[in-house]
Order: C-alpha cells, then structure tokens, then sequence
C-alpha cells in the first residue's frame, strides 16, 4: 500500500499516485473512486483527495459522478485516432531529425534501454503486472529518448503534453508478451537505422510502427466498449 509523505503537499502525492494507477491501468476505465475509500486507502483525510480528483478532472483522467466520487474515464477510439495521428506526424519527424543530430551517447543510452527491456521480457521473476508496468515505462523512456535526440525542444514540449494519452493506447493496447516482444524487435531495428543515419527507412518504421499501436489500441478499446454496452 502506497503511504504518503513530507515534504510535498499531501494533495500532490494522492494526485501522483491516483494518476500513475490509472496510466498504468490498474484503475480500470470507469472505476468510482469515492473520497473516502481513497483516503482510507492512502491514510490521509478527504481533502487532499478532493484536490487530487480536481487535478485529475483537469487532466481530463476522471470525470464527476452526480452520486458523488469521481470515475475514471474510458479512452475513446476517436481519442486514439486523434493523438495517435499527431504522434505518428510528429514522432516521425523526431527520429529523421535524430538521424542527423543523434551523439554516440545518447545512442548508447537507447540501446541500453533495450537492453533493459529484453532483460525484462526474459525475466521468470517478476510478476505478470510487475512486468508489464516495467515495459510499459522503457518503451516510454525508449521514444522519449529518440525525441530528445531530434534537438527540438519545442517538438519535445509538445509530445510530452500528449504524453497522457499515449500512455493510455499503450496500456490498452499491449497486453502480451509476444507483443512486447514484436515491439522490441522493431525497435532494434531503429536503432540501426539511427546508427546508419537512414532517414527514409527510420520514418517509414516510426510510422509503421506507431500506426500499429493505435490499431491495436483501437481493437482492445472498441471490444471493451462492446462489452459494456452489453452489460447496460
């Protein structure tokens, strides 16, 4: 159990806490989370948790209840289609600049990212969530250091405002080990294509690449949909 602490506000930590649940999916789209079940749950009274759900709610993560609390919202395919459209843009973009701009250590430094998440994948260690919250955040780390490298810092800014909702396909999307694997795959693959300096072939798997995450975001967001339209 999560306990929070000094010296941050109380507020800031429930909000921090609340949101990397629901990123991670271990707050399920449209879950009530009430003031007091969460303020029992992290030992702390209702009113930091009443801020934290305002933060939330402005983050457009959770949304009111009449009946009081707050649910978390279900990402809608419109959504994925949305961001996922402007990242496929924009991160393609980012790695052709990479191409040109990328240092030797911050190829290093991505490539040990994989390697990581290799080490990961072959893990019998870790818990099945365990892992996935692990792959989930390298494969973060693994783009957000490609956009880095691109020495655009407003391209940077703004695909990390999108951030939220791209973690939100992600954690839809990739269940499975055999797609985390297929996922690393291509992602070795971009980093030869960074070390040769290949434009061409670095947008064109980017593209690929990303469009397949939306589709699969899409498949596991619109059977979900199905599902609960059925139990209405």
């Amino acid at each position: 159990m999560a306990k929070v602490s000094a010296p941050r506000s109380i507020a800031d930590q429930v909000y921090e806490f609340i949101k990397k649940d629901i990123l991670e999916g271990k707050l399920e789209p449209n879950s009530r989370l009430t003031q007091e079940f969460m303020g029992e749950f992290y030992q702390t009274s209702r009113t930091p948790v009443r801020e934290a759900f305002r933060k939330l709610e402005r983050d457009g993560l959770v949304e009111r209840m009449p009946q009081g609390g707050v649910k978390v919202v279900a990402i809608s395919v419109e959504t994925i289609e949305e961001v996922y459209g402007v990242r496929a843009v924009l991160e393609t973009y980012a790695v052709e600049l990479a191409c040109e701009r990328i240092s030797d250590s911050e190829l290093e430094r991505i490539a040990q990212i994989k390697k990581n998440a290799e080490a990961v994948l072959k893990s019998v260690d870790l818990s099945k969530e365990d892992k996935l919250n692990e792959l989930l955040s390298l494969n973060s780390s693994f783009h957000r250091k490609i956009n880095e490298a691109s020495g655009n810092s407003y391209l940077v800014k703004i695909l990390g405002e999108m951030n939220d909702s791209v973690m939100l396909g992600r954690t839809a999307g990739l269940r499975k080990n055999n797609e985390w694997s297929d996922i690393w795959k291509e992602h070795d693959k971009l980093i030869n294509y960074l070390r040769k300096k290949d434009k061409v072939e670095s947008a064109k798997l980017m593209r690929k690449h990303i469009e397949s995450a939306a589709k699969n975001a899409i498949a596991v967001i619109s059977r979900r949909k199905k599902e609960t339209d059925k139990g209405s």
